[in-house]
């Protein structure tokens, strides 16, 4: 299945991304005419501080992945890259429409494809949060450009609540039908 090491770094994105975006509905960015109270300032200075880990974990997991590609069998996460990923995310594909999911391997395309989407997704909030750190820091000068990175930010996070839902219920569903998924992720008998 996967190795301990993608296990480690999965659960750690895991972790964060979802602590990142319960944060994110509860803090208050502050602003100069808009004073915020200390629980909303601890809120958004530990969303900037986690979200730098969550930063320094998604590299560390991206330098493994590309590392051991071939023996981590990283290349089903993107399997539009090839001609043959392609044509198996389609067969996949038609058995998931079709009602035949037995039909689908568990560690098939399509199940690298929604986890590769889900890495890329927080790649994506991971940067442009990393950008607006070192746009906002106090006294600085507010571009233009750091409203629409903000306004994208926000958006991909929007992406990322549908996707944490959508995994975690999958997830429940494997193991509720006997696939058993979260046991063997995490070797639970």
């Amino acid at each position: 299945m996967y190795s301990r090491p993608i296990r480690i770094l999965h659960a750690l994105v895991a972790l964060g991304v979802l602590y990142q975006l319960i944060v994110s509905l509860l803090m208050r960015a502050p602003q100069r005419d808009h004073p915020v109270s200390q629980s909303a300032l601890f809120l958004f200075s530990s969303h900037k501080w986690v979200g730098l880990f969550v930063v320094i974990v998604l590299f560390v997991s991206w330098a493994y992945r590309l590392i051991y590609w071939k023996r981590e069998n990283q290349g089903r996460l993107f399997p539009w890259l090839s001609g043959s990923g392609i044509n198996s995310l389609k067969a996949e594909g038609l058995n998931f429409l079709r009602f035949r999911w037995k039909q689908i391997p568990e560690d098939g395309v399509l199940a690298g494809t929604i986890h590769g989407l889900g890495l890329l997704a927080a790649t994506a909030m991971a940067l442009t949060g990393s950008i607006l750190f070192v746009e906002l820091y106090p006294n600085q000068p507010i571009f233009s450009a750091t409203h629409f990175i903000l306004h994208l930010h926000s958006f991909i996070a929007n992406f990322m609540w549908v996707y944490l839902y959508g995994h975690g219920l999958m997830a429940i569903w494997h193991e509720l039908t006997g696939d058993k998924s979260i046991s063997k992720m995490f070797h639970l008998k």
